[in-house]
C-alpha cells in the first residue's frame, strides 16, 4: 500500500525541478500530502493540466505539456 493522502491536512510543495523546461519535460515536484494514487492527483501549470506519470507520496513526476507556458504549478488530490 501506498502513501495516503490526509485531507485534513495542507499539501505542501516544497520545491520542483527543473525550473524551466519546454513541451515534453519531466517536471519532479517534491512536497508533502502527496498519494500514490496518479488517477487521484491533479497538476497544473499556469492553469493547464499536466500529465501526472508517477508518485511516491513525496514526489509526483508530471510532463509539461504545450503552450503551457510559465506561471504557478497547483497540485491537488482527489476531488
Amino acid at each position: 500500500m501506498g502513501a495516503t493522502h490526509d485531507p485534513n491536512a495542507a499539501i505542501v510543495v516544497t520545491d520542483f525541478l527543473p525550473k524551466q523546461g519546454v513541451y515534453g519535460t519531466e517536471v519532479l515536484i517534491n512536497g508533502e500530502n502527496f498519494t500514490t494514487d496518479t488517477a487521484a492527483i491533479s497538476v497544473k501549470l499556469n492553469g493547464i493540466p499536466l500529465k501526472v506519470i508517477g508518485a511516491n507520496g513525496t514526489q509526483i513526476m508530471a510532463i509539461i505539456p504545450k503552450r503551457a507556458g510559465s506561471g504557478p504549478i497547483e497540485v491537488a488530490i482527489g476531488g
